[in-house]
């Protein structure tokens, strides 16, 4: 069985012309509907928004968004499918024109950071000159001043590349654990022990959310002091699905907390955090730091309904 808005969308005749045809004849890739089917399995037997490719009668392909759930026999074996197919090939295309307006605004804000940072590159460098000449006068003190006010625009400036890419990959299912390892690769941890107890859950997020758990972590190592432990978890709320992260080291102090996320302050940058609550808001998780002065810090990303999904472990 199918609707009469079928025949409509798939450019056929009629719903009664497609009655008969092989399914698989719709896909532009075959092969994902088997993907497809393995998803629905892993998940309950449902799938909510399944982006994939279909074709029209003459062969055009078209973005479409699936919703559906398998039917079962009395036995409990296959039955069927049944669910919604929905044209998204407006929203696509804007995605599309989003990104590519994002991606060349990123050429330039790339060229625009190589030709500051060739500026202050050579800022420093006759500021440089003029330390040795004022050596023992009054002026170097001056001269010290000015070259570490220098260092930290150059520091600002170089930090912005690891950002820019926000919002420029539409965002996606992600395996969480996954990531923090990965996020944790890019770190030197010696000594320190890294725990993550997130297993058979899946979130919608940014792509950059990487970055999100990567300064975490890079945190707790400038910052912490004493850390050796660091640990990732998560539990189900009313609020939603909710990752903790934790550390062992010295945590943040009461008058820190209320600023902790506004740009512009910290020791480094002051970007990370602040980043990465934008990059988690993208997708409408939250970011609290719950932990206790001395402590250790403890922060806790909210996931919202439908923004996190709960899967079988492969293998």
């Amino acid at each position: 069985m199918l609707s009469p808005s079928a025949a409509q969308t798939f450019g056929y005749a009629s719903a009664a012309e497609m009655l008969r045809m092989p399914v698989l004849s719709l896909w532009k890739y075959p092969e994902q509907r088997s993907e497809f089917f393995e998803r629905m399995k892993t998940q309950s037997g449902a799938v909510k928004d399944w982006e994939a490719e279909f074709v029209t009668s003459d062969g055009t392909a078209f973005w479409v968004s699936i919703s559906a759930h398998l039917l079962t026999a009395g036995q409990g074996g296959y039955a069927g499918s049944e669910g919604i197919i929905r044209d998204i090939s407006g929203r696509k295309k804007m995605e599309e024109a989003l990104k590519n307006a994002l991606n060349k605004l990123n050429m330039l804000s790339s060229i625009t950071r190589h030709d500051i940072l060739n500026q202050i590159a050579g800022l420093r460098m006759f500021l440089e000159l003029s330390r040795e000449d004022l050596k023992g006068t009054k002026h170097e003190a001056f001269i010290e001043k000015e070259d570490r006010a220098a260092e930290a625009i150059q520091r600002q400036i170089e930090f912005t590349k690891f950002y820019q890419d926000i919002g420029v990959n539409a965002p996606k299912w992600q395996d969480p654990a996954a990531v923090i390892h990965e996020a944790a690769a890019q770190l030197n941890l010696p000594g320190i022990d890294l725990s993550v107890t997130i297993i058979g859950v899946e979130i919608f997020a940014d792509p950059l959310i990487v970055k999100v758990f990567f300064n975490l972590m890079e945190n707790s190592l400038r910052h912490g002091e004493r850390v050796t432990t660091m640990e990732f978890s998560s539990c189900k709320s009313e609020a939603g699905l909710v990752i903790t992260y934790r550390d062992n080291g010295i945590g943040i102090s009461e008058e820190d907390k209320q600023y902790l996320f506004r740009k512009g302050f910290g020791r480094n940058t002051g970007l990370g955090l602040f980043l990465s609550r934008e990059i988690l808001a993208i997708t409408g998780i939250t970011i609290t730091e719950n932990g206790k002065p001395g402590k250790g810090v403890r922060f806790d990303m909210t996931v919202p309904p439908g923004g996190f999904r709960f899967v079988k472990p492969v293998g």
